[in-house]
């Protein structure tokens, strides 16, 4: 059955730091993407239970979101850049004797130097959270952090919202934002082409796509460039795939 989607809560996230994960692999190179995952952004909001450290190291996304009451109704998208993003590298070392000692003992060849690729602060993030009818989006809105901490090095970042009102439309349109691979409903929507992916962790993201399905239209106010047609979201995608 297709969510009743009425308001949508557009978030513009500022690092005010260098904003760091590791998305890319390349010998001694690690690059960073322009997104923030959904997933991150549901433990950074304050909407999934978080602990500074887990002993067993496996994320327990779905039973997280579950378990959840401040999830239910909504669905954050993956951010992404607005603008464009300055890049900086530098460059990392380490050699303690520790270390050495490690990788001896345990046969690894762990890395010891490298070099990370950053966006510099101040870069401007923008996503949309897509509120059922039995959301109170305002509410939902005031309720969210002034700011939050993201990527590898926990960046502080500045967090902006703003609450619009929409109506569901039926047809084709051009997905405007990135959702989860496993998130969109199969059964709701018709893939008709200029399929775009990015692999991402924990699931590939579809950055673009042509469908045909129940969709919102959005005029953004976060970010630099306009959109005379405005942002198409699809109403019916789910948290990794997981219909509450």
């Amino acid at each position: 059955m297709p969510r009743d989607v009425t308001s949508v809560v557009e978030l513009s996230i500022t690092p005010l730091d260098q904003y760091y994960y590791v998305s890319r692999e390349s010998g001694d190179r690690f690059s960073t993407k322009p997104y923030i995952m959904h997933s991150a952004l549901f433990y950074a909001l304050g909407l999934l239970p978080t602990r500074f450290r887990v002993s067993e190291q496996t994320p327990e996304y779905t039973t997280h979101y579950k378990q959840s009451e401040a999830a239910r109704g909504i669905y954050i998208h993956p951010a992404t850049i607005v603008g464009g993003g300055r890049h900086m590298t530098r460059r990392f070392s380490v050699k303690g004797d520790t270390y050495r000692s490690e990788a001896q003992q345990e046969n690894k060849n762990l890395l010891e130097t490298g070099h990370q690729r950053t966006y510099e602060p101040d870069i401007q993030f923008r996503t949309f959270v897509t509120c059922d009818g039995g959301t109170d989006a305002l509410a939902f809105a005031q309720q969210l952090p002034s700011y939050i901490r993201v990527g590898k090095k926990m960046t502080s970042a500045r967090l902006e919202t703003d609450v619009h009102d929409v109506t569901p439309k039926e047809g084709q349109f051009t997905l405007d934002q990135p959702v989860g691979k496993q998130d969109i409903s199969t059964d709701e929507y018709d893939i008709l082409g200029s399929v775009r992916m990015e692999s991402m962790a924990p699931v590939d993201l579809l950055t673009q796509s042509d469908l045909s399905g129940q969709y919102v239209r959005v005029d953004a106010q976060f970010g630099p460039e306009k959109n005379d047609t405005g942002i198409t979201l699809p109403t019916d995608v789910y948290f990794l795939g997981t219909d509450q």
